[in-house]
């Protein structure tokens, strides 16, 4: 055999060897969480502490299943797993959410990122900032009640991951305008190049980013 040959024969090899792990490996994951799942809605503790010995890997299973269940207990009870698991599965998992259809899931994704510092999440939350639908009904004690859009969960999100506060004082719609035109400068390298010294240091690194007084983190 020519040693061209044996290459060749040993690559294919290679691939069907490495290939099949990986896709079982997911699909043993699939099926763990199937049963943690299940577990769960007989028993919430003990399905949890289920998944919770899976970790991160079982988050896009329990995000797929969330996406098709119609009991609202039971989605607020995953996705607070959800947000309490760390590591790069659940980041993605979660950096997904915010293409979802249902304003609940948007909303919810642009609070998680905002809280984990996904940098990665900027340009989601960036088409989130003229998304009017409402993610949460608010009612105050002394009966006032407000509505919670999904704009303004990104809003909160972007401040916290660039540590940058723009219109500290304006409205939401004024807020979102700022972040709009923040965001289109990013995409212009000749203004990225003028902007203020804190874009700049949050694009570098996460040690990098600006220090705000407490007062700069407050919202409003």
């Amino acid at each position: 055999m020519r040693l061209v040959d044996l290459i060749l024969l040993l690559c294919l090899l290679s691939s069907l060897i490495l290939v099949p792990v990986n896709g079982q490996s997911q699909v043993d994951m699939k099926v763990k969480t199937d049963e943690a799942l299940k577990v769960f809605n007989k028993n919430i503790p003990q399905g949890l502490a289920r998944l919770r010995e899976l970790g991160a890997p079982a988050v896009p299973f329990v995000l797929d299943y969330v996406r098709t269940t119609d009991r609202p207990l039971v989605k607020i009870v995953l996705l607070s797993f959800v947000s309490s698991t760390n590591g790069k599965e659940a980041d993605e998992a979660i950096l997904s959410l915010l293409n979802e259809k249902d304003p609940d899931l948007r909303g919810y994704a642009a609070s998680s990122v905002g809280t984990r510092k996904l940098k990665a999440a900027v340009p989601g939350l960036a088409d989130l900032l003229q998304d009017n639908e409402v993610y949460m009904h608010v009612v105050v004690n002394d009966g006032v009640d407000y509505d919670v859009l999904v704009r303004d969960k990104a809003i909160e999100a972007l401040e916290s991951i660039t540590g940058l506060i723009l219109e500290k004082k304006g409205s939401k719609d004024k807020k979102a305008r700022a972040w709009l035109r923040w965001w289109q400068k990013q995409q212009n390298p000749k203004s990225v190049a003028d902007s203020h010294a804190a874009v700049q240091q949050w694009l570098a690194a996460d040690d990098a980013i600006a220090c705000f007084s407490s007062n700069s983190f407050s919202l409003s």
